[in-house]
């Protein structure tokens, strides 16, 4: 009914979690009581996916850690081709905790290529793995390559559920309970790696 809506928004508007993300089955099974979708909680749980998130936290200099802008710590040299490019970001996959997807151990590159991305092309972005080596490139030897100034990466492990606008979301939630599933996700894509 409009009443019971109503009385459910009103529910939502005072609803506050402890963190904006999903900790675990157990912190997301508290959150589907707290919002009231104990009717929609074994689809949700069929549904949720453990995924990687991070921090960026200040960066101590340390050489191979995870890290945003700066320079590459590069464990091989990188081909000609990459020059042209500008490296983004790396992942030590040994920082990753619960991946299933990535390889647990060497290290990931990101480069993007300005000019390719402004001419539309969809190799503007290159990602490198490089699985074995010393970190013993001098720290110059792609100057050109660094972008702004570096920030560590700090990774942690949480639940994701599939977005409102999912196919899945509009088929389960054929009501106002909706809104408390929005609630549920609301925040919970900032700073993923992995999942939905």
């Amino acid at each position: 009914t409009v009443n019971d809506e109503i009385n459910y928004k009103k529910h939502l508007a005072n609803i506050r979690f402890t963190t904006d993300y999903i900790i675990d089955r157990d912190d997301l099974e508290q959150k589907i009581k707290l919002l009231k979708l104990n009717n929609y909680r074994d689809a949700i749980l069929n549904e949720m996916k453990t995924d990687i998130r991070f921090d960026i936290v200040d960066f101590d200099g340390e050489t191979g850690t995870s890290q945003i802008g700066g320079q590459p710590s590069l464990l091989q040299a990188l081909p000609e081709a990459m020059n042209n490019m500008i490296f983004l970001s790396q992942i030590n996959c040994k920082e990753l905790s619960n991946n299933n997807l990535l390889p647990k151990e060497g290290m990931l590159y990101f480069f993007i290529n300005p000019t390719l991305m402004q001419e539309g092309k969809s190799n503007f972005l290159q990602v490198v793995y490089q699985k074995e080596g010393a970190f013993c490139l001098p720290a110059n030897a792609y100057a050109n390559l660094q972008q702004g100034k570096p920030a560590k990466l700090k990774f942690y492990s949480a639940i994701s559920l599939p977005d409102i606008d999912d196919d899945w979301a509009r088929e389960t939630f054929q009501d106002y309970k909706i809104d408390g599933y929005f609630r549920l996700i609301n925040a919970e894509k900032e700073n993923q790696l992995l999942g939905y």
